[in-house]
This record gives structure tokens, sequence and C-alpha cells, in this order.
């Protein structure tokens, strides 16, 4: 991961901006198949075991967990598992949302303006 990370974005557990690839740490071993970034927030998923983590700023619920302090600029600035129904298939983030395909072909958003 490289670039902005006012609001832990980046995964790497604080909020230093990297100007350099930095392997983010809390997902070595998961197999990460896909990744997809908000403005603030981002989200990757494993293909091999359905998994989706977040990580980033979630004061709009963009990271699909729920929040202990939902106060504007609350972020969470390692990976962590976003609870699904089913598998996860693909992803796609929105600036301040995201949505989920999962493999029983169904799917859910999360996330808001603000």
């Amino acid at each position: 991961a490289a670039g902005l990370n006012n609001y832990g974005q980046l995964g790497l557990g604080d909020h230093k901006d990297r100007r350099w690839l930095e392997p983010v740490a809390e997902l070595d071993g998961c197999e990460i198949s896909q990744v997809a970034g908000g403005i603030h927030h981002s989200l990757v998923m494993s293909a091999a075991t359905g998994k989706v983590y977040a990580f980033g700023r979630g004061d709009s619920s963009q990271l699909g967990v729920t929040a202990a302090r939902p106060e504007v600029g609350y972020c969470e600035m390692t990976p962590i598992e976003v609870a699904l129904e089913a598998p996860a298939r693909a992803i796609a983030c929105g600036g301040n949302h995201n949505l989920v395909l999962t493999r029983g072909g169904g799917g859910g958003g999360g996330g808001g303006g603000g």
C-alpha cells in the first residue's frame, strides 16, 4: 500500500503517508485477490475464503462494521473482517460506500453520505 493515509486507509497501523509500496502485514497469508478504494477507506477480498476486510475512515458506516465510537473521524488503521452472510465473490467501493457480491448471488451495500 502507498499514498495518502490520513485515516489509516493503507491498513498499516498508523496515519503516515507512504511514498513507496509497503506490505500490509495484517493481511499476510490471506491470499488477497481483489482490492478497492474509496475516498478515505479501503476493502480487500480473499477469493480463497470469501472474506472481506476493511480499513480507513468509517464515520459514515462505509467500513461495514459497527463503530464503537461513530464520531466524525472514526477510523480503523488495520484491516478488520466485515461480517457477511455468505462468502464474497466481488467487491467495489464508491466514495463513501461499498458493494459486495456474495457467492450465493446476493449482495449488500453499506455507507452513506455525510
